[in-house]
């Protein structure tokens, strides 16, 4: 296995991967000390991902929206969105599929 300190700078990622690639190693690890740097994780992990280290899946999501403007609806309502409408239901259809870079 292979460790890399999650404050170094974003191109240490590469590096990181490509030793890893060249090693035949089947396992990256990440560590802190003193907690989470943001950037970073995200940063490493889109690397990882589009170099075929990490998995990503999705599904598909139905967002069901209602307008709550009670005179001219379809006139008020695409003019201004923020007041008028609301999330009702949010629906996850369970079809979740594998996600490629």
């Amino acid at each position: 296995m292979y460790f890399l300190h999650q404050d170094y700078n974003e191109t240490e990622f590469y590096n990181l991967i490509s030793f890893a690639n060249n090693l035949n190693l089947n396992g990256l690890f990440i560590f802190t000390i003193d907690g989470p740097n943001e950037p970073n994780i995200p940063a490493f992990c889109d690397y990882a991902f589009s170099n075929f280290w990490l998995k990503a899946y999705a599904s598909h999501v139905i967002v069901v929206e209602k307008c709550e403007y009670l005179h001219n609806p379809c006139i008020e309502c695409a003019v201004n969105t923020e007041l008028n409408w609301y999330i009702e239901q949010i629906i996850y259809v369970n079809d979740r599929y594998e996600i490629y870079p």
